[in-house]
């Protein structure tokens, strides 16, 4: 009965010339499992920034809403003379006719 052991044979040119194939086919198949790998790994990737940076997004979005409301109420509020009158008291105005009374210091 003949076997065929190629671990037994010694190394030939013959035997080289059989094996190249099929060593390019598992180099290029090495190559595709890596290539796959790294588009997977960067698909993962990407998906994780774009979530985390959506997130971020939708928080500024709610943030803005916040200062819209915010500020539709003032443009509301500015024509309440009563809020005007506070504002301008704050500021340090005074009505026709009142005095500013600065205490002493002791």
């Amino acid at each position: 009965m003949l076997e065929n052991n190629r671990a037994s044979e010694p190394l030939t040119l013959k035997g080289l010339r059989e094996r190249i194939p099929t060593l390019l086919m598992t180099l290029v198949a090495a190559l595709g499992l890596l290539q796959i790998t790294a588009l997977i790994l960067l698909t993962l990737y990407r998906h994780f920034d774009w979530s985390y940076r959506a997130d971020l997004k939708r928080q500024e979005v709610q943030q803005l809403q916040l200062e819209v409301k915010e500020l539709q109420q003032r443009v509301k509020l500015s024509t309440d003379p009563a809020y005007l009158e506070g504002l301008a008291r704050k500021q340090g105005f005074i009505r026709e006719g009142e005095r500013v009374v600065v205490p002493k210091a002791p």
